[in-house]
This record gives structure tokens, sequence and C-alpha cells, in this order.
């Protein structure tokens, strides 16, 4: 997985035109391979500037490119998110979760599995030591082992650019 250049500038927000704004102007660039924490306040838009970088509401550039000049597939292969909370009643396996940060790099209606998705699988499972849990159903876990199947899900899709809020 590469990293990308991430670039925000005079990035607010609000949810219509005659609403309150619930992110005032702020702008900052991270270069490829940095880390950056957003720290605030309840109550400061720290949820907001995050759906903002993962093509929830508007302008955020990737390497230079607007990611709403891009398709949604390929805003998938280069962004990932993991929320704070996730929905727990999912009637698949660890690995069917984690094989779902495939998707965005499958082709056609049937979605076939690339040659290497297993082994981008198992890596990631692997990475957060999830192995032995990979055929468990993800309401059988704990909150922190769920919380870290979505980290694996978010690292099986490669992506540029990992949030994690």
């Amino acid at each position: 997985m590469s990293a990308a250049r991430l670039l925000v500038e005079d990035l607010s927000w609000a949810p219509g035109r005659r609403s309150k704004t619930l992110l005032h102007k702020t702008g900052f660039e991270l270069e490829p391979g940095r880390i950056l924490g957003i720290v605030g306040p309840n109550g400061a838009g720290k949820p907001t500037l995050l759906r903002l970088l993962y093509r929830f509401h508007r302008r955020v550039l990737i390497d230079d490119e607007d990611i709403w000049a891009m398709s949604p597939r390929s805003a998938a292969q280069r962004i990932a998110a993991v929320l704070q909370e996730q929905p727990s009643d999912f009637a698949l396996t660890v690995e069917d979760i984690v094989g779902l940060g495939r998707t965005p790099h499958r082709r056609g209606i049937g979605g076939g599995s690339g040659s290497n998705d297993k082994e981008i699988i198992a890596r990631a499972l692997s990475q957060l030591g999830l192995d032995g849990l990979s055929l468990r159903h993800l309401g059988t876990l704990s909150g922190g082992e769920r919380q870290r199947v979505m980290v694996a899900r978010a690292l099986a899709q490669e992506p540029k650019l990992l949030i994690l809020d």
C-alpha cells in the first residue's frame, strides 16, 4: 500500500445554505507516510471533518485530484475509513467482513475476486492478530475485536489514505 499526499484548503461545511456552519474554515497538508491526529472538544466538528475526507461531504484533494472528480470506485480504492461505531448484527464471519475491503478492486457484475485477494485478506487478518477469529461471526466478538476487524477490512482495501475515527 502506497501513501498519498492530502491537501485540504479553506474547508468549511454547513448542512444547508441557511444552516449554521458546523465546521469553520480549516486547511492542512499531509505528506505521504505522515500521521495527523485531530483533537478537540465535543462539538468541535471532528467527525464532520473526517466525513469530508472520506467523501461523505465535499472538496478534498488526494494527490492533487479532487475526490469528487473521481469515480466512487477510484475513491474507494484510495480512501478507507474506520468509524467509531459499526453494526454488530452482521451474519458474516470475520474473514467475510475483511474480504469486503477488496470490493473496490473487483470487476464485473459478479465482482469476481482478484488473484491475490486471499493473500491480502490473510495478511490483514494476521497484522491485526485475528487469524484465530476468522471463522467467527462479527456479533460474537467484543467491541475491541470488532474494531480490529474493521481496521483489517480497511487494510485489505489497500488505500492510500486511511482515516480512523
